[in-house]
């Protein structure tokens, strides 16, 4: 475990054990992270501020099951891409009026990494179909029987096809054909 995610950690059981004042430290030690990984995972990215105070809302609300030994950090990332996911998914309606090609991934807003940006490149690669399947189960936070209804598919289905689109990305990014 890193430093940092240790630091993390002796504010969390800190506040865990009832001292609040520790939330402060935590907030100014992780609320920069947190909005990275806010933004990742977003589609609207105006809305970070409100994931971000989200993530801390539900980790004090649910403070009582993280375990000292466990990575604070990685905790709370959980915490944030979660949040994300359920924001995505309240504000369908924003996106209501757009199909879902047109979710497509802008590489300077993505581009946090190399990888992500390899990542974006290579999802762009997909044929339509897999393309709208990767966004709706990881960017929209949509269940396999939600996308299955909507795409005309079964639950079993849309799982057996999204493992061999994940396989075909890993062969992209392999192969360095993107």
């Amino acid at each position: 475990m890193s430093r940092y995610s240790k630091e993390v950690n002796r504010y969390l059981v800190g506040i865990k054990k009832g001292h609040t004042a520790q939330f402060k430290e935590l907030f100014d030690l992780t609320y920069n992270h947190l909005c990275v990984v806010a933004k990742t995972y977003l589609l609207d990215k105006s809305h970070c501020d409100d994931v971000v105070m989200d993530t801390y809302d539900r980790a004090l609300r649910y403070i009582n099951s993280f375990k000292e030994g466990q990575d604070g950090y990685n905790w709370l990332c959980r915490i944030a891409q979660r949040s994300a996911y359920s924001f995505n998914k309240s504000e369908k309606n924003y996106f209501g009026s757009l199909p879902i090609d047109d979710l497509s991934l802008t590489y300077d807003e993505r581009a946090l990494t190399d990888d992500k940006v390899e990542l974006s490149c290579a999802l762009d690669k997909l044929d339509g179909q897999s393309k709208k399947i990767v966004l709706r189960y990881y960017y929209l936070g949509e269940t396999f029987e939600e996308i299955g209804r909507e795409m005309g598919m079964t639950k079993s289905g849309v799982n057996k096809r999204l493992k061999k689109i994940l396989k075909e990305l890993k062969k992209i990014l392999n192969d360095g054909n993107f």
